[in-house]
């Protein structure tokens, strides 16, 4: 199972207990999930873009989210958390 949140969104430092485990993977009996970020922080984005900026970092998101990951990860349930650089980068 993956859940896949956007950093503008703003429910993506709770989503992975909320959706993740407690819902999806709960719901369908899945052992195993991740929890995917997409950080698309960049000074290329678009202002008014109807998105928030990505706040806090990059690093400590992943920090974040690494660490919620093994919270949940017991009794068998394995749940994993990356955070994938999607910025846009100027050429």
């Amino acid at each position: 199972m993956i859940e896949v949140k956007g950093c503008w969104n703003a429910d993506w430092p709770t989503a992975m207990r909320s959706q993740l485990a407690d819902d999806y993977m709960a719901a369908s009996g899945l052992t195993h999930g991740l929890y995917l970020l997409g950080w698309f922080d960049s000074d290329a984005w678009e202002s008014g873009a109807g998105r928030s900026e990505c706040r806090g970092g990059r690093e400590s998101a992943l920090r974040q989210l690494e660490k919620m990951a093994s919270e949940l990860s017991i009794d068998g349930r394995r749940v994993s958390a990356y955070v994938m650089d999607t910025a846009l980068r100027a050429r």
